[in-house]
């Protein structure tokens, strides 16, 4: 076919070349393919959220502002803890140093709950244990709220919270790996 005739307006061959070549399947969504891309979008959303709500958290235990004594704590991230912990070993501060231990404990028990609940996670795929142990987590947040409320003169709730978010940070990285959003 002339470049003049295509030039001129006549597509229909370039269409036709179009419409049998076999890669044009691979550009269409299948319902499957639909499904499993709203699945990751749904996943990534939840991640996000989860993330928003360990640093809200963590940000309400570091304010002071949960206990009359004014007690700041970090219940997200362990590595300060781990170092304070340590610390107050060396001080001979054994009241502080097993409150650090106890909160490391309990994330780890979030973790340990998180992963029987969810042994043989699959990457970026949502399953039915996830409900169990985001109810779990929930409940954990609940205890630490009500702790709060009406114990505010114990550290009670500072454990709760650190074992919320060991359930969460358990859960997470098998969700949140970035090589799944290639496919």
């Amino acid at each position: 076919m002339p470049i003049r005739e295509t030039v001129n307006g006549d597509f229909t061959h370039l269409l036709g070349v179009l419409q049998e070549s076999p890669n044009v399947e691979e550009f269409e969504e299948t319902p499957k393919k639909k499904d499993k891309n709203r699945e990751k979008i749904y996943v990534l959303s939840g991640g996000i959220l989860l993330s928003f709500n360990s640093g809200y958290i963590n940000g309400c235990c570091l304010s002071g502002l949960l206990t009359p004594s004014g007690r700041s704590q970090g219940v997200s991230a362990f590595t300060g803890t781990y170092t304070k912990s340590g610390l107050y070993l060396a001080d001979g501060d054994y009241y502080e140093f097993a409150f650090e231990a106890e909160l490391i404990l309990c994330f780890i028990l979030g973790a340990f709950i998180s992963g029987v609940l969810n042994p043989e996670g699959k990457k970026f795929e949502l399953g039915p244990s996830y409900g169990p142990t985001f109810l779990i987590g929930s409940l954990c947040l609940f205890a630490s709220c009500m702790f709060a409320i009406f114990d505010s003169h114990n550290d009670t709730l500072f454990y709760f919270a650190a074992m919320a978010n060991g359930i969460q940070n358990g859960e997470f990285p098998v969700l949140a790996t970035f090589e799944n959003f290639k496919n």
